[in-house]
């Protein structure tokens, strides 16, 4: 059995981490929100968004003790209970112990989705997807370009108003230029917000989310063109690494541009 060359593995350990930081603190960002509240401890972070919608509240970084790990679960969703909020935890390579996420279902906890982390070498990208004819990107630069990024994100992913209300305000309080880590785009067809892609700079990495097309217009190459356009921008910043993180059975599209999986993740629902 030929063996990995150990400055290999030591990379692909540094990716998995950078892919997992990067995506924790794409939502400590999240603090920009007047109501968001974060609780950093020694074994996990809580991030209460207060809205009662799971993408709007979440546990991350989970490593717990051995002998104490339904104890801690508890009382780690005690104060999203009292406030009758659910939310999602998120089990990644990091988390501890290996089990925690039969745990986690033990405790009454329901697996709701699996996503794979990806990676790509910047230095190496040259997919410059075009967009079809008619179709234009606008960074969003003010409010106004903001609520048009919001129609398909929020159709895509489903977020009822008060969900879609508190993104926007928390991207908001990011800003629009200087030292934000955040920039989002929003594509146009004849002046209709069709598409929605970001890109988020943290962890020595660019990381693309919300990548989102609404139904009518998928299979013109609109995606594909939203997150070529992103990791152009992130390559001409500096960045040399691309990560995300795909829902399964969505990386397909993502391993077409040169994506290459190093990870997974699970959310759990509370």
């Amino acid at each position: 059995m030929e063996q990995q060359d150990p400055y290999v593995g030591q990379v692909i350990l540094q990716v998995i981490k950078i892919i997992e930081d990067n995506l924790v603190e794409a939502w400590m960002a999240l603090e920009a929100h007047p109501q968001a509240e974060i609780y950093v401890g020694k074994d996990l972070i809580q991030f209460v968004g207060g809205v009662p919608f799971p993408l709007c509240n979440g546990i991350f970084s989970a490593r717990l003790a051995p002998g104490e790990i339904d104890e801690a679960i508890e009382d780690a969703l005690r104060i999203f209970r009292e406030r009758g909020l659910p939310g999602l935890w998120w089990v990644g390579p990091s988390s501890a112990p290996e089990d925690l996420g039969s745990h986690l279902q033990r405790c009454g906890l329901t697996a709701a989705a699996d996503a794979v982390g990806m990676a790509v070498d910047l230095s190496l990208f040259e997919d410059f997807s075009p967009f079809p004819e008619g179709v234009s990107v606008e960074d969003v630069t003010d409010d106004g370009l903001l609520r048009q990024f919001f129609h398909p994100f929020s159709t895509v992913f489903s977020l009822p108003p008060r969900a879609a209300d508190f993104f926007r305000e928390a991207y908001e309080g990011l800003g629009f230029e200087g030292d934000t880590p955040m920039r989002n785009y929003v594509a146009l067809h004849e002046g209709r917000p069709v598409a929605a892609a970001s890109l988020f700079m943290e962890a020595g990495a660019a990381g693309v989310y919300n990548v989102a097309v609404l139904p009518e217009y998928r299979g013109r190459g609109i995606g594909k063109a939203m997150v070529s356009r992103t990791l152009q921008d992130a390559k001409t910043m500096g960045y040399g690494l691309g990560v995300l993180h795909a829902l399964e059975g969505s990386d397909g599209l993502y391993r077409t541009m040169g994506f290459q999986e190093y990870c997974r993740f699970t959310s759990y629902m509370f």
